[in-house]
């Protein structure tokens, strides 16, 4: 019930349980981001997270968890002072997980405490893309941060990837928001 049409037949035709590499043991530890989905799949995620949440009386019926946008993203990773990574204006391998730091897969959330946002917000730039809820002209999905599978060169703030909705690796996890359904104006909840 989580998954939209869409969403379904990517389901039926992937033959999709659950995220890839669910069972491999260098992405599935308990404090890792959680890879191996598609865009659908997240989106099914966040519908079931929404349920849940309200559910459990931690979000009330007028707030939704969702994917964020691009414009959300990059407002939390960037503020208003325009940042180029999410700890400052230049690359430092010791702020985040990237091919720099040569270990090939992602790492637990919080392992980089310097490269938090002067908010206070984790692994905004490196360790997995993180799929968006804005969809260009053909119809791929945005992804946006980088991964552990990118250079300096290719990850931060501003680092974009527009991808078939389809597409799943062991480099592409998601974000998740909470937005008042009636209005705009996300609070990060958590990064997976």
């Amino acid at each position: 019930g989580w998954w939209s049409k869409e969403g379904q037949e990517y389901k039926r035709q992937g033959g999709w349980t659950e995220p890839r590499f669910w069972d491999d043991s260098r992405f599935n530890h308990d404090t890792q981001p959680v890879v191996g989905v598609s865009w659908a799949e997240a989106n099914a995620y966040c519908a079931w997270l929404t349920e849940h949440l309200r559910d459990q009386g931690l979000i009330s019926g007028g707030q939704a968890a969702r994917l964020p946008t691009q414009a959300e993203w990059d407002l939390a990773a960037r503020s208003t002072d325009g940042r180029v990574y999410p700890w400052g204006p230049a690359f430092d391998a010791a702020c985040a997980n990237t091919r720099e730091s040569r270990l090939q897969q992602t790492t637990p959330v919080w392992m980089y405490p310097d490269g938090q946002t002067p908010e206070g917000i984790w692994d905004m730039a490196g360790n997995v893309w993180e799929w968006t809820s804005d969809v260009n002209k053909n119809g791929w999905a945005w992804l946006i941060g980088g991964s552990w599978w990118n250079d300096a060169k290719n990850l931060g703030a501003a680092a974009r990837d527009d991808n078939n909705p389809r597409y799943w690796n062991d480099d592409r996890g998601l974000r998740v928001v909470v937005v008042p359904v009636s209005r705009l104006g996300p609070v990060l909840i958590s990064g997976f």
